[in-house]
């Protein structure tokens, strides 16, 4: 991690090319460790929350969270129990996003695309 002003933390494009690495590991059978560093005295100091702030604030109409809020929920937060899902590739701010969302008896089953790209799988929504 090369954010050394920053503590390493994580902005949207660090975690997109972490994503995007993982996915390369994953792929390859002959990896059996991976060893993660960052420059400077700290290894990460979590999520920079001041860059999350701002993309989180430009696809809010379209991310999954919202789109289950909105729909499932009747858009009332105290209904939503709680959220799971499976990162499958990148989403950075800007991008497109489409919400599938399939109901069920005690919540809902989503994933979320940027085109024709799954980026969210197996997600799920449980009410309260």
């Amino acid at each position: 991690m090369t954010r050394p002003d920053k503590r390493n933390a994580l902005d949207p494009a660090m975690f997109a090319a972490l994503v995007e690495a993982g996915a390369v590991v994953a792929a390859d059978p002959s990896v059996r460790a991976v060893v993660l560093s960052g420059e400077g005295p700290d290894f990460c100091a979590g999520l920079d929350r001041s860059s999350t702030r701002r993309s989180c604030t430009a696809c809010a109409p379209t991310a999954s969270p919202a789109a289950l809020l909105h729909t499932v929920c009747d858009g009332d937060p105290a209904r939503f129990g709680g959220m799971a899902a499976r990162f499958t590739r990148p989403a950075l701010p800007g991008d497109a996003l489409t919400v599938q969302i399939w109901r069920d008896g005690s919540g809902a089953l989503f994933r979320t695309l940027r085109g024709d790209v799954v980026v969210l799988d197996r997600g799920r929504l449980d009410l309260t």
